[in-house]
């Protein structure tokens, strides 16, 4: 395993209920909204693997055709929680740094995923400074605010591939609270996600 080596995760399990049709697949821009997130993961991270329910050869193949260097995962188990698929993903990588990331947050800049991918790298120069977590905050309304994609060191991959439920890596991170480092960035997307239609911005 390579100390270069950095990915990201994209969960991609759910079932979109609270969007009540498949969110994956609906339109987006000039596409849809997985592949308008994988785009900006595509062009900023050397390595992207996607975690899709078990019955989705649809969704894979488009993918897929779109981008034929995304690794795809199939969660047996994603219908009972978030924690599955993600346990799911962290079985398959074998990357030094892995961001994890959601299929339904398009929003994301790609300068924040380069920030969050420089400070894994500084992170490795600094001898002692024991960080196996990384994420972005950014300024909100009443205070700071982190939210995804988030890194974690390979250290940590048995943690992840154990989980279960629904609460994804949230156990993961209250577990080790002093080995985060929180990088500032200036980008609303961390925080924003597709759960309902009224959250799809209107075509032009």
């Amino acid at each position: 395993m390579k100390q270069t080596e950095v990915g990201a995760l994209l969960l991609g399990g759910g079932v979109s209920r609270r969007f009540g049709s498949d969110k994956r697949q609906h339109a987006l821009g000039d596409s849809f909204v997985a592949d308008q997130t994988l785009r900006i993961y595509v062009a900023t991270f050397p390595r992207v693997c996607v975690v899709l329910r078990e019955a989705d050869p649809e969704l894979a193949r488009r993918l897929h055709d779109l981008h034929p260097q995304v690794q795809i995962v199939h969660a047996a188990q994603s219908s009972l929680g978030m924690g599955h698929s993600l346990a799911a993903g962290a079985q398959t990588v074998t990357w030094h740094w892995t961001f994890v990331g959601l299929l339904d947050m398009p929003f994301v800049q790609s300068q924040t995923l380069n920030l969050l991918q420089a400070a894994t790298a500084q992170v490795e120069l600094e001898a002692g400074a024991a960080k196996t977590i990384v994420r972005p905050s950014s300024v909100v309304e009443g205070g700071t605010r982190t939210g995804h994609p988030i890194g974690f060191h390979h250290s940590l991959l048995p943690a992840l591939q154990a989980l279960t439920g629904d609460e994804g890596a949230r156990s993961v991170v209250r577990a080790h609270a002093a080995q985060v480092l929180d990088v500032p960035v200036i980008d609303q997307g961390i925080f924003r996600d597709i759960d309902t239609p009224k959250d799809v911005p209107p075509r032009d």
